[in-house]
């Protein structure tokens, strides 16, 4: 049992060395049970399909290739983002194996990455005054907007670099936040609706309570 998870990874290891020589179809497993030294149904056991696999070495090469610095402020997300476009130009063969694995339909529990994690922690940090569900939504844009799939696209589709990449990504994560940012007050006055919709109940007063509701529809 103990070299169960070392096979896996050396498994994972010689898959990023392959897929980017090569279509992600086009790596079979009976190529990487030869090249590991185990059987074919060894690789299948680890990995029952191809989805399985890209996850994995997408997540090995995000810890290993492409890690991403420590960031708390906007500025420091903003060059950690440069920096992270800058290691996809460096080694984009892995690159556009990660952006791949952005696109494919998760193989098991969603799990939020430490990236979107971090992202979320800045932008509550960054403007508190955000109520939840708008903080998970700006921090989906953001994420987006600093992923490989993103830089793939601007990569392929306009022949960018990293710099071209980068202030596309400053350009749009920045009227992404600044919407968001607008919106702020909208979120107070919907506080404060909520906190009136609470005297009322508590008072008794039903009717009261409703207004409220609606008034808290009209601001989202």
């Amino acid at each position: 049992m103990g070299a169960q998870p070392q096979t896996a990874e050396a498994i994972v290891a010689c898959a990023a060395e392959t897929m980017p020589l090569a279509p992600f179809d086009d790596v079979p497993y009976s190529r990487l049970a030869e090249a590991v030294g185990v059987s074919e149904r060894t690789v299948y056991r680890h990995f029952p399909t191809q989805g399985h696999l890209l996850t994995a070495v997408a997540r090995a090469l995000e810890d290993g290739t492409f890690p991403v610095p420590t960031f708390l402020t906007w500025e420091e997300f903003l060059r950690a983002a440069e920096r992270r476009f800058s290691a996809f130009d460096a080694a984009p063969g892995h690159a556009l194996v990660v952006a791949r694995a952005e696109v494919v339909s998760p193989v098991g529990p969603v799990h939020p990455s430490f990236f979107s994690e971090a992202v979320a922690t800045m932008v509550a940090g960054e403007l508190p005054r955000l109520g939840r569900r708008d903080v998970a939504r700006l921090t989906g844009g953001l994420v987006h907007f600093s992923s490989a799939q993103f830089w793939a696209r601007c990569r392929a589709g306009f022949a960018m670099d990293a710099a071209a990449v980068t202030a596309a990504f400053r350009q749009s994560a920045g009227r992404l936040t600044g919407r968001f940012d607008t919106a702020r007050d909208t979120a107070a006055d919907t506080a404060v609706d909520t906190a009136v919709d609470t005297a009322e109940v508590a008072l008794g007063r039903g009717a009261g309570a409703g207004e409220g509701s609606r008034t808290q529809e009209a601001h989202r």
